[in-house]
């Protein structure tokens, strides 16, 4: 995960993955590197404002009744371990048949 901030800590822009070349409609990491800098250069109020609303956003989603978790039963925890196993690679690792990873 990539996460920009300002120099007060607050972030204003981020993202789980950015490939190396830009693919399947996703940028390239230097391409958000470079947008980044462009923004902070040119438009650093709109970025610093839009962080302090998603951070705001966030902040009350995890207010909300509904976010709290009571936690899995264990026989559904049980459940999902077993039906994880069979799908286990043994050989190769991982899960599937999809090729792994060199």
């Amino acid at each position: 995960m990539s996460v920009f901030l300002t120099p007060e800590g607050q972030p204003f822009y981020g993202g789980t993955y950015f490939p190396p070349t830009p693919r399947y409609g996703m940028p390239s990491f230097k391409q958000v590197l470079t947008a980044v800098a462009d923004g902070w250069q040119n438009r650093r109020q709109e970025l610093v404002a839009s962080g302090q609303g998603l951070v705001e956003a966030l902040r009350e989603g995890l207010k909300r009744e509904g976010a709290k978790s009571e936690g899995a039963k264990s026989e559904t925890v049980e459940f999902a371990f077993q039906n994880l196993l069979k799908g286990l690679d043994r050989v190769h690792g991982g899960w599937g048949s999809a090729p792994k990873f060199p």
